[in-house]
């Protein structure tokens, strides 16, 4: 390198130094507490100003995975540790990711300690060792302590609690033990607003949350057979529910307060139509999946009363997404929910073909079947006229021999009705089927300020009938369609 690289590297190395000038302390720690500590220690050779900086750093995130052995790790974060200046921790994040002996353990144990001991803030621990991280009982009184994070351990709750500052819980592949959560962890809680569960291991009982300033419920996994939650203040739920046997859901309060709300069931629900209802009908977004659509669906079919007798059930709804075969049970609850909901802006679905075939989806699954309702003498259907519900009931009178009274309930897929609010609906998976066909034209007809209808069909939607052609076709036939709303624009995206 020449001198006048030299000088010219110089400069540079000058000119970046100056932008730090100006900044406080405060702001420095800010942009350093973004980089790896290892970076922030280095910082100390920058300049005499920079010599002690490093050690006042409020943030700190031990990754072991920087580092070639766990020795190697183990000594740096004590060196860290032992060279700061006191001053209070505001995150100390420690991620552990190989194996590490007994005495090493006791170690990470000391390292929480040094951080409770400074009045840590925000405390997460990432564990995929091996072993577990006993966590010091000094923890569960630490009077600073805001946020706590822990994934892939287990949890001893001590019997003396007191976490009087803690607002967000968030708790991922974690062993509890039964009633630890609810007896002491949410009564030693009392400023709890954030309460996250990931895939953790229960055990067999039922699951109780309750705290009054809970404002935000994420629940994702496997769970005891019965959960029951007592949030009133409750404004964001997300229940993503992987049990294969129900799950019986509780809720004991009302939730007025509630403003977003995303079910995600892994099973169809025995609950009653009531139930699931309570849980989200005051909610001003509302997400289901395939399965929670088809479990109150079917239950709808049931209670047909309760949306009837409630014109306004859904009155706080503005956006609405679903995930919908678009079967015929389908259609009557997106019909329901849409009907009862004044106030709906946007709308949402997500065409979802299923991996499996169920009877009612596909009724020439009777033909392998000799005679398989030999014994029934009485029937009775909510049917649609659907061409599938007409196949179904041919297959079924066929196939009973002893039938001697038929009742078949004629359902209305679509009342007439204004939709005096809704500006957006979006179609994803369009598969130019003739019930996707008529719900797009139902929007048309009856949303009287709709201002984008978006259609979008996947290439590789591998379901998918119609050739380019016949999606052509429809897209002209929907474009020609007439529309309450003169302002309103389609958008029709294929990639065929």
């Amino acid at each position: 390198m020449n001198k006048i690289q030299k000088l010219s590297l110089s400069r540079d190395v000058s000119l970046g130094m100056d932008r730090f000038t100006g900044l406080s302390r405060t702001e420095i720690h800010h942009i350093l507490s973004f980089l790896p500590v290892q970076e922030v220690v280095r910082t100390c050779v920058l300049s005499k100003r920079w010599i002690n900086i490093w050690s006042s750093v409020p943030s700190f995130h031990f990754n072991q995975k920087l580092f070639q052995t766990t020795k190697k790790f183990t000594k740096f974060v004590d060196s860290v540790l032992f060279f700061r200046d006191g001053s209070d921790f505001q995150k100390f994040h420690l991620s552990l990711v190989t194996e590490f002996q007994a005495r090493d353990i006791a170690r990470v144990d000391s390292w929480i300690t040094y951080a409770v001991r400074h009045n840590v803030q925000s405390l997460h621990i990432e564990n995929d060792c091996t072993k577990n991280v006993l966590l010091t009982p000094q923890l569960f009184s630490c009077e600073s302590l805001t946020e706590l994070r822990l994934s892939r351990n287990k949890l001893f709750v001590p019997p003396c609690v007191y976490l009087p500052a803690l607002k967000t819980l968030h708790l991922i592949s974690v062993v509890l033990k039964d009633g630890q959560l609810d007896e002491v962890l949410f009564s030693a809680s009392p400023s709890l607003e954030t309460f996250i569960l990931e895939d953790c291991d229960f055990m067999p009982g039922i699951l109780t949350i309750s705290a009054s300033k809970l404002r935000y419920l994420n629940l994702k996994g496997s769970f005891p057979s019965s959960i029951v939650i007592s949030a009133p203040n409750l404004i964001s739920l997300k229940l993503s529910i992987s049990n294969l046997l129900p799950v019986n859901i509780m809720v004991s309060e009302n939730l007025k307060s509630l403003s977003d709300a995303n079910i995600d069931l892994g099973f169809h629900s025995s609950q009653s139509t009531t139930q699931l209802i309570s849980i989200f009908k005051s909610a001003r977004y509302l997400t289901l999946s395939t399965l929670s659509a088809q479990s109150i669906s079917e239950e709808l079919h049931k209670y047909l009363s309760i949306l009837t007798c409630d014109k306004t059930l859904f009155s706080n709804l503005k956006w609405l997404k679903i995930e919908t075969l678009f079967s015929d049970h389908e259609i009557v609850l997106i019909n329901s929910i849409i009907r009862h909901s004044p106030e709906i802006e946007s709308v949402f679905l997500v065409n979802d073909m299923p991996i499996y075939v169920e009877l009612g989806n596909d009724p020439s699954s009777f033909s392998c079947i000799q005679t398989p309702f030999s014994n029934l003498k009485w029937l009775k259907i909510g049917t649609l006229f659907s061409d599938n519900d007409i196949m179904l009931i041919k297959n079924l009178l066929k196939d009973s021999l002893q039938i001697e009274y038929v009742i078949l309930l004629v359902e209305e897929a679509w009342s007439l009705c204004k939709l005096s609010h809704l500006k957006l609906v979006e179609m994803q998976g369009f598969r130019g089927s003739q019930i996707e066909v008529k719900l797009v034209k139902f929007f048309l007809e009856n949303a009287i300020v709709l201002e984008r209808m978006i259609i979008t069909v996947s290439k590789s939607d591998q379901w998918i009938s119609i050739d380019k052609q016949g999606m052509m076709r429809i897209g002209r036939e929907l474009l020609k369609h007439p529309r309450a709303s003169s302002s309103v624009g389609i958008l029709f995206l294929h990639d065929l």
